[in-house]
């Protein structure tokens, strides 16, 4: 019984220990990929980006990946400070 219980107890750190290490992975692969960013679209200043701009750029034949930004001004510290949210599809 004591046999099997730390034979449980070992798998399940070594289980731990390989998701982390593929999640960290997977991590650093995902800001490898948005760091290397060959073209960024902005509106205008004060204008909103219409929608419809990523749905262009997702059907391109020469784009590989297209990840929107939602860009908002905040009331945080300090003062006009910007808050950007990653995320995929947002505008759909």
């Amino acid at each position: 019984m004591t046999a099997t219980a730390i034979s449980l107890g070992v798998a399940s750190v070594f289980a731990t220990s390989l998701i982390g290490q593929s999640a960290q992975a997977r991590t650093t692969t995902l800001s490898k990929q948005i760091s290397r960013a060959d073209l960024q679209i902005t509106p205008r200043e004060d204008e909103a980006l219409d929608a419809r701009w990523l749905d262009a750029v997702c059907t391109h034949s020469d784009v590989a990946l297209a990840s929107p930004q939602v860009v908002h001004t905040t009331a945080l510290k300090p003062s006009g400070a910007s808050l950007i949210i990653p995320g995929a599809k947002l505008l759909q």
